[in-house]
């Protein structure tokens, strides 16, 4: 077969490729997943090659493509999404532009006064209408103000589990509607059959109505999702004004007893003294072995650790990381807690920054209880402008596989119980200068977490 028999043209091949282009960043906007820019011009260049030698399996399966080429993303690349967001994206972003095109060409039909067989004569009609339809989703998405975040969240928010499913079939119905008349129409413009009903105008009632489908859905999830992170952050500070009056009970508790120690060692050293210069060796023996031999064991135990938390000036931070370290004091496993710089403020969303420490420290006190000599570290310093924050802590095997553990329903305790790691996961995505790092060996799991400058 002669390349040369199938001439690209730009009024046709290329406006099939811009189309591509613009897909796929919809697709990288609203799915919040930073796809490869050389993936952005190189897959829609690969399927407008495919189109000049396949037009016929290309135009007819072409609502099929987007998913093929998420498939083998999500193969190379782990994607972590329910099956949900998994269909949501690989449909929405494809029926969203086909969706202005649709409402493009009706508004060009409007102004002109043209039929739709005239305005198909005209050789760049499909441009002006990919060009007039990228304009109007632009116009939509900064008028409703879409937080690609929030929908991200709803479509894995168990509480809206119902919702999202109706949307996502709402989703993949309007686009299989819309892509079989569209076929009927490529089928009944060649010729093959005739159809007796008006193609173009159901098409267009579909566009439509499918329209305020769409925007109601989306308004309906924002909002409910927003009224969850409302209630999260109420729950939130109630539990950082309980964490904050624990922390302080905690605090003048150590504080008394100090005080405790400095009034004894004061009679101990008067005691001491006189015993020192009346030389009675025994006598001092004695009180070095009745008390202070042990002193330095109860200045250095578990409890005076959680003190070495005054470096964080952030006092949602504090409160939760001292919540947890007492957790876990109560329940007998030992700590270490080191913060070597303040930590004033996050350079990720406070919330998202939280979320993330609670699951790290939920998790290793959980796996860390159950060891005969349990363990937990804390670390935060700073290292060539980035935030290092550590959690360590030790387990009952030797090693765990790191590579399944962020998975969604995956858990070493059970099922169902694997929710948290891929929640971190999921979070994290919305982060290019976020970096966590997780090993496993010799008993000990540490989640190692390196938050770089925010890219402006």
């Amino acid at each position: 077969m002669n390349f040369f028999e199938f001439p690209i043209t730009l009024e046709y091949e290329g406006v099939f490729f811009l189309k591509w282009v613009i897909i796929l960043l919809i697709f990288r906007q609203i799915s919040l997943y930073k796809l490869n820019w050389k993936y952005c011009l190189g897959i829609p260049l690969f399927l407008m090659f495919l189109e000049v030698f396949y037009y016929d399996i290309v135009g007819l399966f072409e609502i099929l493509l987007l998913p093929i080429v998420l498939t083998i993303i999500n193969y190379k690349n782990k994607l972590n999404w329910t099956k949900t967001q998994f269909l949501f994206y690989s449909f929405f972003p494809f029926s969203l532009l086909q969706l202005f095109i649709s409402l493009a060409t009706s508004f060009v039909l409007f102004c002109t006064n043209l039929t739709v067989e005239q305005w198909w004569e005209y050789k760049w009609s499909d441009f002006v209408s990919l060009f007039l339809g990228t304009i109007f989703y632009y116009l939509f998405y900064n008028f409703v103000r879409m937080d690609n975040k929030i929908i991200h969240s709803g479509l894995s928010s168990f509480r809206l589990k119902r919702v999202v499913s109706l949307f996502v079939a709402s989703v993949i119905t309007s686009s299989m509607l819309i892509f079989i008349l569209d076929v009927l129409n490529y089928i009944q413009g060649g010729g093959w059959i005739k159809v007796s009903v008006d193609i173009i105008h159901i098409r267009r009632i579909i566009s439509i109505v499918y329209f305020f489908i769409m925007i109601s859905f989306l308004f309906y999830i924002s909002e409910e999702v927003k009224k969850e992170q409302e209630a999260e952050l109420l729950s939130l500070k109630d539990q950082q004004l309980n964490s904050m009056s624990s922390y302080s009970e905690h605090i003048e508790s150590l504080y008394t007893q100090i005080r405790g120690f400095r009034h004894d060692y004061t009679n101990l050293l008067v005691s001491l003294n006189e015993a020192i210069n009346s030389n009675d060796m025994p006598a001092v023996k004695n009180i070095y072995n009745a008390v202070l031999a042990d002193s330095g064991k109860s200045l250095n135990s578990d409890s005076y650790q959680i003190g070495n938390l005054a470096k964080i000036g952030n006092p949602s931070i504090k409160s939760i990381i001292s919540a947890k370290l007492m957790e876990a004091h109560q329940k007998g496993i030992t700590l270490t807690v080191e913060v070597e710089d303040y930590m004033d403020s996050t350079k990720m969303e406070l919330l998202d920054f939280i979320r993330i420490l609670s699951i790290l420290l939920d998790n290793a006190i959980e796996a860390a209880e159950s060891c005969q000599k349990p363990s937990l570290v804390f670390a935060f310093f700073k290292d060539k402008g980035s935030d290092i924050l550590i959690v360590e802590n030790s387990t009952e095997t030797e090693r765990i596989n790191t590579k399944t553990i962020f998975k969604r329903g995956f858990s070493s305790k059970g099922d169902n119980r694997g929710i948290g790691l891929a929640n971190v996961k999921e979070i994290l995505d919305k982060y290019d200068n976020v970096i966590l790092n997780t090993t496993s060996v010799d008993y000990r799991f540490r989640q190692e977490m390196r938050i770089g400058e925010v890219e402006k």
